[in-house]
C-alpha cells in the first residue's frame, strides 16, 4: 500500500557521470548529453531513493539557503524535463 504521494528517481537506463561540479546525463539509448551545474548534482543525489517533491525542496531549501516554495517551483521544472528526456521516472 502506497501512500498516494508522487515520488521520484533516477531512470534505470541512465548513463551518468559527476566531473567537478557538473553532472552529465545520458539515456542508455540517446546519444544526446544533458550537462547539469552544482545544483543539478545535488538533484541527482537526491535521487538516488524514490522521493517526494516537497520532500526534496524542503532539504535543498536547508542546503542551500532558499525559500522552499521557490525550490519546489524550479524542481518541478527540472524533473519535468528529465522526466521528458527519461532521464528519471516517476514512481507511485
Amino acid at each position: 500500500m502506497t501512500d498516494g504521494v508522487e515520488r521520484w528517481q533516477r531512470g534505470a537506463a541512465v548513463l551518468w557521470r559527476v566531473s567537478g561540479d557538473r553532472l552529465m546525463l545520458k539515456e542508455a539509448s540517446d546519444d544526446d548529453v544533458v550537462v547539469l551545474g552544482p545544483t543539478g548534482v545535488a538533484v541527482w543525489e537526491e535521487l538516488v531513493e524514490p522521493t517526494a517533491l516537497a520532500e526534496m525542496a524542503l532539504r535543498m531549501s536547508v542546503r542551500f539557503g532558499v525559500e522552499a516554495a521557490a525550490v519546489e517551483a524550479d524542481l518541478g521544472r527540472v524533473l519535468s524535463d528529465l522526466h521528458a528526456r527519461s532521464l528519471v521516472r516517476r514512481c507511485p
